[in-house]
């Protein structure tokens, strides 16, 4: 019994799982909270007290959870958040002494190589993944369709891929001052994402991959909501495929609703009422700007990929 810790600038997600002798992996439990540890990260590169104690808290409990179910190793690392910050050593000691977890902090590179991975084996490797986070976007293609995109970072494990210095919490911390949002911050919202867009993706082909494949936590939330999900499902969400007018009726609706309004719609995360626009508007741009229509959504993100990679022998297909 293994588990692995995904701690993002948003959320922290946990899975446990049993690695069978055939590859494949017995779900024990796979739970996802909201620390915003990235809080105000961008303005003064420093992890706040709260933010601190809000993600010890949760994985207190995911600590707890493992006791429970006899986990005999556990694999925890931290992304951009951790990267960024420079008191990243006050959480990693305290996870260390008081709950016996080592946070490891990964680099891009490994990040998306993790959620690569979990993406590719379940649907091929003719993909492009698009994950929007916290405090970045990345966008991360197989070698087998690749074709010279400036600033591409070739990583050495089979894939490269493109950070885009954007994410849900960073773009709303700093453009949406008002709520609900007024036209002119959305105006200025969409004009920012294009900007990093173009300057990003301009020698990027129009439709790079046979499929385009949304992971982590805003394209989840879309997909629970656009499917009116009271309780959520991983397994009904994970494979279901979003349109770009799911996406754009959505950001429709969130424009017009406050972020109290917001927490009454069906299959929004609690926690992610405030960003989840800046989310979808971040994958309805590059939706656009590649030439996709539909996005295959993935539930099975980087605590997957590491949980291939660190705990079984399982390759990609």
């Amino acid at each position: 019994m293994f588990a692995t810790i995904d701690i993002g600038t948003n959320s922290i997600l946990l899975l446990i799982g049993q690695s069978l002798p055939d590859g494949r992996v017995r779900i024990i439990a796979d739970e996802a909270r909201i620390a915003r540890l990235g809080e105000g990260i961008a303005d003064h590169e420093n992890l706040l007290p709260d933010a601190i104690e809000r993600t010890i808290s949760i994985l207190a409990d995911y600590r707890q959870l493992c006791e429970k179910h006899h986990v005999s190793a556990i694999s925890a690392v931290s992304t951009e958040a951790l990267r960024r910050a420079s008191n990243a050593k006050e959480l990693i000691e305290k996870a260390k002494e008081k709950l016996d977890i080592n946070i490891e902090i990964i680099s891009a590179e490994q990040e998306s190589w993790f959620t690569y991975r979990a993406c590719a084996h379940d649907f091929g490797p003719d993909i492009l993944v698009c994950d929007v986070g916290g405090g970045s976007t990345e966008l991360i293609w197989g070698k087998s369709n690749l074709s010279e995109i400036k600033g591409q970072r070739d990583a050495g494990t089979g894939h490269q891929f493109l950070s885009i210095p954007m994410g849900a919490v960073v773009l709303t911390e700093h453009f949406i001052k008002s709520d609900p949002i007024t036209p002119e911050e959305f105006h200025e919202l969409v004009l920012i994402i294009d900007q990093h867009l173009a300057q990003t993706l301009h020698s990027f082909s129009h439709r790079h991959a046979e499929k385009l494949v949304a992971t982590a936590g805003t394209a989840t939330t879309l997909a629970a909501m656009n499917k009116h999900m009271v309780s959520y499902d991983h397994n009904k969400i994970h494979g279901t495929i979003l349109e770009m007018l799911d996406v754009q009726v959505i950001i429709d609706e969130l424009k017009a609703k406050s972020v109290a309004e917001r927490r009454k719609i069906p299959g929004l995360q609690r926690g992610r009422e405030d960003i989840i626009l800046a989310g979808a508007v971040i994958l309805d741009r590059i939706m656009r700007r590649l030439g996709y229509d539909v996005a295959t959504v993935s539930d099975r993100g980087l605590r997957w990929g590491l949980f291939y990679e660190r705990f079984t022998q399982r390759p990609i297909r």
